[in-house]
């Protein structure tokens, strides 16, 4: 077995004009396939001067990225857009170009709402599909004067519009909503197909899509193994229930892990966590770093990373591409959080809890929740559903001693049976 290139190694691979590695992986794994399917799609588009929307879904780490990268890798009228701006940063820095397929969806977007002028890709793969902005969130933007669309609607628009033909790629990372504007997921893409001609492929519901020229549900576009956590192909399923309040199940999983050499700790220790952390890799390229969910409340034990817009790069893009940089993850001086991790991935994690995110009498409970949106309990799940699977081959989770979140400790130790570090 072998796992996905994490993508800034496959950012790397592309600036060097190297082909991209095939992945050869375990039987139960249709990375191939679904690509493949993407391929012919393209293909029929192309051939029948047709309009196609396809979303591909998986668990965290089940290499959604990675499909995106090698789809536009494989196509010249091609972008990759994602609302991710660490991702796109940390990205276009590995490629050394900030003119490459890789773009921020915002400087898209604007872009066409400037002069509604038809950009040119045929082929657009829009990471996080589920995370698009409604109306209200785009026009309350600072820089967008009027506008009553929504972020599929731009893009729908510049894919149908003036074209013969296009796809675009929709990736959705299920449960990963994590910001304002963001909760009302693919619904928006249906309403952004009315008076277009557009079919639609999913392993959604056909109901879901109306306004669709044709569905076709099929299984076939669910990446359905995790691949970031490639030492433990169960992990997603841990995570997963443990997020949900699946306790029992969760428990049945963690004996599963160390086998699988996926190596799951907690300690209420941080300099502990650090110092295990530190003696892992004897080789210094692999990546090390600490994440935690944005507000956290405790911070005597590290300071979050956040950008200040003065440094160049920025510093989540020294926070993983440089070495030589105080922000670089392996030192282990500073978290950054769902929102700069997010599409991201380490080699391994140190996951500092916080009590924004607490059991109390076995349901999960939060606080310090965003404003404005509909479920922020919701949210607080989905930050923490993130940062969860940021580790490669483990993570080790600090839980401090503070009253919120002894049921919490509890229940990872003593419920779920994971070893503490000694």
């Amino acid at each position: 077995y072998h796992p996905t290139p994490s993508v800034i190694e496959t950012a790397r691979a592309l600036m060097r004009n190297e082909p991209l590695s095939r992945i050869r992986l375990v039987d139960s794994s249709n990375f191939e396939y679904v690509f493949q399917s993407i391929q012919t799609i393209i293909q029929q588009a192309k051939d029948n001067h047709e309009h196609h929307l396809i979303f591909i879904t998986g668990e965290p780490g089940a290499g959604k990225t990675y499909l995106g990268l090698q789809l536009v890798h494989n196509h010249d009228d091609s972008i990759y857009l994602s609302g991710n701006r660490p991702l796109v940063e940390v990205l276009q820095h590995a490629l050394n170009n900030d003119t490459t397929f890789v773009q921020s969806l915002y400087s898209y977007k604007m872009a066409y709402l400037k002069d509604r002028s038809a950009l040119k890709e045929h082929i657009i793969v829009f990471d996080e599909a589920q995370r698009a902005w409604d109306k209200e969130r785009v026009a309350n933007h600072r820089h967008v004067k009027t506008s009553n669309l929504s972020e599929p609607d731009i893009i729908m628009n510049i894919a149908t519009i003036n074209k013969k033909w296009s796809v675009t790629v929709g990736l959705v990372g299920e449960g990963q909503e994590i910001y304002t504007g963001e909760e009302r997921g693919l619904p928006l893409w249906n309403e952004a197909l009315i008076d277009k001609q557009v079919i639609v492929h999913g392993k959604q519901k056909k109901e879901v899509f109306p306004n669709a020229t044709h569905f076709y549900s099929s299984i076939r576009f669910h990446l359905n193994t995790s691949l970031r956590s490639h030492a433990a192909l169960n992990y997603s399923e841990f995570v997963k229930s443990l997020i949900d309040g699946n306790i029992k199940k969760a428990a049945e999983i963690v004996p599963l892990l160390d086998t699988s050499r996926f190596h799951l700790r907690i300690t209420q220790d941080f300099e502990k966590a650090k110092q295990t952390a530190n003696r892992l890799y004897p080789d210094d390229e692999k990546t090390i770093g600490i994440v935690c969910a944005k507000g956290l409340n405790e911070q005597k034990k590290i300071s979050v990373l956040y950008d200040d817009g003065k440094s160049n790069p920025s510093k989540i893009v020294q926070f993983f591409n440089d070495p030589k940089s105080p922000y670089y993850c392996r030192n282990l001086n500073y978290s950054i959080t769902e929102f700069q991790s997010q599409g991201l991935e380490l080699d391994f994690s140190i996951l500092h809890w916080d009590n924004d995110f607490y059991l109390k009498d076995g349901v999960w409970n939060g606080q310090h929740f965003q404003n404005n949106v509909s479920d922020p309990l919701q949210i607080k799940r989905n930050a923490y559903r993130v940062n969860l699977t940021r580790g490669r081959d483990g993570l080790i989770i600090y839980i401090p001693k503070m009253p919120e979140l002894v049921e919490t400790w509890h229940m990872f130790k003593h419920l779920l049976c994971i070893k503490e570090l000694i």
